[in-house]
């Protein structure tokens, strides 16, 4: 399927705060044949102004974006098993929660802290997005990635990520040509709760037993 392409389209749908900007160009990235083709086209049209935009729940747009916004499609989730852990691999366009939730159903712990928020699993990455005591690094294994400026592929494990609050290697200006295709999780067979955050503590420990 060729790659599908709007010119001078609204983003309201495709921002939470449903700001009706407007974008130059809009591809749709849904696969990694997409991507490279996108990547192709801009060296082309030697575009300058690129923005990756996900679930949109993290932008403000204040005017229109005059330049090429890849919308990030891309899905799938793969799961492999050895020993005590679980790796699953996860698109980087899958929304997050749901993706927590398709952990928790099928089995596989350690992500429940980070539920319901809001944004996908690049996104995440991006962010080094935390809750309740718990960050998404705590349990990133790789994170791959894609170089629309090279077209080259890129493979980082979690050292290299630079995690810190909030933030990681992918939020350099040095980085904002790489586009994150998939992360790759190592969850714990064996459930392991994290009720060290003082909220959730609380609730607990209040909880009855039964005698």
């Amino acid at each position: 399927m060729a790659l599908y392409i709007q010119e001078n389209t609204c983003l309201r749908n495709f921002n939470t705060f449903s700001v009706p900007a407007m974008a130059r160009r809009l591809f749709f990235i849904t696969s990694l044949h997409d991507l490279r083709e996108a990547s192709d086209l801009l060296l082309m049209t030697s575009e300058q102004r690129v923005l990756f935009l996900g679930a949109g729940s993290d932008i403000l747009f204040a005017q229109d974006f005059p330049g090429a916004v890849l919308l990030n499609r891309l899905r799938g989730v793969e799961v492999t098993e050895d020993g005590d852990w679980y790796h699953v691999k996860a698109a980087s366009g899958e929304p997050w929660h749901e993706f927590v939730a398709y952990t928790i159903e099928n089995g596989m712990p350690g992500l429940e802290n980070l539920s319901l928020i809001p944004g996908t699993v690049g996104g995440g990455v991006i962010q080094n997005i935390g809750a309740y005591g718990r960050e998404i690094a705590d349990f990133i294994y790789e994170v791959e990635c894609f170089s629309i400026r090279t077209g080259e592929y890129f493979v980082f494990n979690n050292e290299e990520c630079d995690f810190r609050y909030r933030s990681s290697v992918f939020k350099s200006p040095a980085n904002s040509d790489l586009f994150i295709t998939a992360v790759s999780f190592r969850l714990p067979k064996r459930c392991r709760t994290w009720l060290q955050y003082k909220d959730i503590s609380e609730v607990h420990s209040s909880q009855p037993t039964d005698e």
